[in-house]
């Protein structure tokens, strides 16, 4: 548990780090929580609103799991989002 609250902590402050003023929500701490807590899950499903940043829950949701060790491919049916989050 308290590898993944250190991982958490640690995109967080790249995040701000990177753009000088964003910090994880509170909705985007606890999806990539949620997500990670129980890796033997085979089925989450979660809803993130619009407007709630589900492409930096994403890009940190691939932070941590890169820093286990995994290979990390992101794909999305959006060219509009692909695009605005590539820059």
């Amino acid at each position: 548990m308290e590898g993944l609250k250190r991982q958490i902590l640690i995109t967080d402050s790249a995040l701000y780090y990177t753009s000088q003023k964003y910090r994880l929500r509170i909705t985007q701490i606890l999806a990539i929580y949620f997500l990670l807590k129980k890796p033997e899950a085979k089925k989450i499903l979660l809803q993130i609103l619009t407007g709630e940043g589900k492409s930096t829950t994403i890009a940190c949701l691939a932070a941590i799991l890169t820093m286990r060790g995994f290979q990390v491919d992101i794909i999305t049916t959006s060219p509009l989002l692909a695009k605005r989050d590539a820059e």
